[in-house]
């Protein structure tokens, strides 16, 4: 599977030594100049990893940062800032931003492979949560302040991270909903708390699964490394 990676930096120069570097170690590379077009995409779309140049015109690397960690695709996913600086100051506003890293310019293709190689744990754990498997189960789902609201859906996919099922059944982005579904791999229902993520599709609704039991969580976890091994 190919390492999904947003690169974003105002310099057209960086961004092709870094495409040219990073798309060999199979990285799929959506490289952008432009900052406020990256703060839609990662709206928009999942990387696995997100590289971005500390000093840009609005929105910055720190604010970019920011806006990733309170994205509901990718607030989990690895960020490396880009800077010519390291000193403690621009260090420390980076990691309060939520930057996994900082990786130093002039780029080279050396520090370019031992970020790849330091990040790669990170990067396949991002991965394997957003990984979706086909299943078909039928899902009940409550919603509203006392849960007053309730559909019976028909799942699509399951994942570690989350689940698409249909039909949508009017849910809105963001609105938090009680799960009931049953999985081959536990022995009896599980039951989540999920998220509704942004509308991709007017035919099923995704979900993030959010403050769930650990043990419903390893059952998810069970089936999916079963799958996928299998």
């Amino acid at each position: 599977m190919s390492i999904k990676l947003l690169v974003v930096d105002d310099e057209s120069s960086t961004l092709q030594v870094l495409k040219a570097v990073l798309e060999p170690l199979n990285c799929e590379v959506t490289a952008l100049t432009d900052s406020g077009r990256a703060a839609q995409c990662i709206e928009e779309q999942k990387f696995d990893g997100i590289i971005v140049d500390v000093h840009m015109p609005t929105p910055n690397g720190f604010e970019l940062t920011r806006r990733v960690r309170a994205s509901a695709l990718n607030k989990r996913a690895p960020i490396v800032l880009l800077t010519g600086m390291d000193d403690v100051r621009t260090m420390r506003e980076g990691f309060e931003a939520g930057a996994t890293c900082f990786l130093g310019k002039p780029v080279t293709r050396e520090r370019i492979y031992n970020l790849v190689s330091a990040l790669r744990g990170s990067i396949l754990v991002e991965q394997r949560r957003h990984a979706r498997l086909p299943y078909r189960t039928k899902v009940e789902c409550a919603w509203g302040e006392h849960r007053e609201r309730h559909v019976v859906a028909e799942s699509l996919n399951i994942g570690e991270g989350g689940m698409s099922f249909r039909p949508p059944g009017g849910l809105e982005a963001g609105v938090e909903v009680a799960l009931e579904f049953e999985l081959p791999s536990a022995e009896r229902p599980l039951h989540m708390r999920a998220r509704v993520l942004p509308r991709q599709s007017a035919e099923f609704t995704a979900v993030e699964f959010v403050d769930s039991a650990v043990r419903d969580q390893e059952a998810i976890q069970t089936y999916i490394l079963g799958r996928l091994q299998g």
